[in-house]
């Protein structure tokens, strides 16, 4: 196998590839790249069994062949060459990369025990606009659990139904859910969803990120979700168990309302996680009349006490948070006022602009004597 690449198109297939990756490898292979020239197309693709990525495209190839290497070390390789085209060369049982002066060689797998990539051929179909389905991504995705034994949450649950989407995650102790009117022109006749774990997400979100492409197109078949993009082919297998019924954890009603500058109360939580980000403590949220209160204390950072003017439906109500919970869901809305609703000192808190647009976040208190 002989032939030059653009430096830019190989470094976007080789960080893609790796992030397909697991950090915990079961075979060496499944570290692997599986790098194919043949045809007139360079193929790049990568698996951990449960999703895949394949990256091709047209280019001038001076030898076929198809190589096997450990895809970190190919792509911290290929991000620190400078030169405008790289070459790649199998020598052996060696694949030599060179830019200008420098060359590395690295070992190669055998090609033949790489997992074979089953793309996704029939299933339902699913159209978005890609604007749309990244924000709904990036509101929700936060909230997941990051914990891999925790299998049901640590994903996200989509819900397709009528005219709308709906995307929900959670961890135990927060939850967030966006839902928008995603197939108007089309509506969804018969209700589908499925969970995909939050490696598969992260790596969807990335491929989102980075296509020009306006309207992504989904493919289901029951067992796999996969998304085909100009050069891009990602599959990967939806999770076999049951997300926690969520409709139980959103409130009905509320003792207090609080509405306030988000910016303010972002920033004064920042301060207050200064005091207790290294013990674990949490902070308290204090309402009295038209003043929310933002308590924190450590005995060895100190303490915080800070106040800012809201508006209070409800009555007062002392109640205690993870303050990192806070900011992250904060940090997920754009409109200049916040409203907070509380069930209680013990309920969950639920999170929404004064106008809500399909969008909410749920924290849940920290216990205090």
């Amino acid at each position: 196998m002989q032939l030059n690449l653009s430096r830019n198109e190989l470094q976007f297939a080789a960080v893609e590839v790796t992030n397909v990756i697991h950090p915990k490898l079961v075979k060496p292979i499944l570290g692997g790249v599986l790098i194919r020239a043949r045809e007139g197309k360079v193929q790049f693709s990568a698996t951990d069994m449960e999703s895949s990525i394949q990256i091709e495209w047209e280019t001038a190839i001076e030898e076929e062949g198809q190589v096997v290497v450990d895809a970190k070390t190919f792509s911290e390789i290929v991000s620190n060459l400078n030169e405008e085209r790289i070459r790649l060369e199998l020598e052996l049982s060696s694949l030599r990369i060179a830019g200008g002066s420098a060359h590395m060689d690295l070992p190669t797998m055998d090609p033949e025990s790489f997992p074979p990539i089953q793309l996704i051929e029939t299933g339902a179909v699913f159209r978005f606009s890609k604007d749309l389905l990244k924000s709904m991504i990036q509101k929700v995705i936060f909230a997941a659990s990051i914990d891999d034994f925790m299998k049901n949450l640590n994903g996200v649950l989509w819900e397709l139904n009528g005219k709308y989407l709906r995307l929900v995650a959670a961890d135990g102790f927060r939850l967030a859910l966006a839902e928008e009117p995603a197939f108007e022109s089309e509506p969804i006749e018969t209700p589908v969803s499925f969970l995909i774990s939050l490696k598969a997400m992260k790596e969807f979100l990335s491929l989102l990120r980075e296509t020009e492409e306006e309207t992504i197109e989904l493919v289901y078949d029951d067992r796999r979700v996969g998304i085909h993009l100009d050069r891009i082919h990602f599959t990967a297998r939806v999770l076999d168990m049951d997300f926690p019924d969520y409709r139980k954890v959103i409130p009905s009603s509320f003792r207090t309302k609080v509405e306030c500058d988000r910016e303010k109360l972002l920033q004064q939580l920042k301060l207050a996680n200064i005091i207790t980000r290294h013990s674990g403590e949490s902070v308290r949220l204090e309402v009295r009349q038209d003043a929310l209160k933002v308590l924190a204390k450590t005995s060895e950072r100190g303490a915080a006490d800070i106040e800012i003017i809201v508006h209070k439906d409800g009555d007062d109500l002392t109640a205690a948070y993870n303050a990192k919970f806070l900011i992250d869901a904060l940090q997920q809305f754009k409109e200049p006022q916040i409203e907070l609703s509380f069930v209680d000192r013990v309920g969950p808190l639920q999170m929404t602009d004064l106008d809500p647009q399909g969008y909410l976040c749920i924290v849940m208190p920290v216990r205090i004597d």
